[in-house]
């Protein structure tokens, strides 16, 4: 497949931009691409379809601010990726097809949530890049309730079904499990 780059060179005092190369090649491959890179917008085209694939920018020769990118069908163009970037660095808001979140100097942050093709979904939250606060996971059978600190599991996780009905409960101590509870009776959560 061809591709076409168009790179968009940003004046800081105009604002306006401007063409300053185009390029085919029958592959992205960053080491093409001109080492010299200040301040630019890279608009990569398909060559073949005419179509937008991605958007890069640019800033003192590093990654700076939003990267999208767009999937291939020709009709619907919709975002299937985006990143921002720092210094070279991710950070700020990131979300592709499998999940989302925010990282802070290259680091995840907060609430991250993850997806897949079957409809299962778990919300973890990061501090540092390490598992911490919340957990959540749930498979369309069962829910997953607990909580992480320093990347271990703590306190009491609970399994319950779909209905609420808890399963066991899993009581954690930095990672180690200290005992699992049954109920004798169905309990259910509200």
């Amino acid at each position: 497949m061809k591709i076409i780059i168009y790179l968009f060179l940003f004046s800081v005092i105009s604002l306006e931009a401007q063409v300053i190369k185009i390029t085919t090649f029958d592959t992205i491959e960053w080491e093409h691409l001109p080492t010299n890179i200040e301040n630019a917008t890279f608009c990569i085209i398909d060559g073949k379809t005419g179509q937008l694939v991605s958007l890069k920018s640019f800033k003192n020769g590093k990654k700076e601010g939003l990267f999208l990118y767009f999937d291939n069908f020709i009709t619907l163009r919709k975002i299937i990726k985006e990143e921002n970037y720092k210094s070279n660095i991710l950070h700020g808001y990131y979300e592709d097809t499998k999940e989302s979140g925010f990282y802070k100097k290259g680091k995840k942050n907060g609430l991250w949530k993850y997806y897949d093709d079957m409809g299962n979904n778990k919300e973890i939250s990061y501090k540092n890049d390490k598992k911490n606060g919340q957990f959540l996971s749930k498979d369309g059978l069962l829910e997953v309730k607990g909580n992480y600190k320093n990347d271990l599991k703590t306190g009491v996780w609970i399994t319950s079904t779909k209905q609420g009905i808890i399963t066991n409960e899993t009581v954690y101590k930095k990672g180690t499990i200290i005992k699992v509870l049954f109920p004798k009776e169905n309990v259910i959560l509200k």
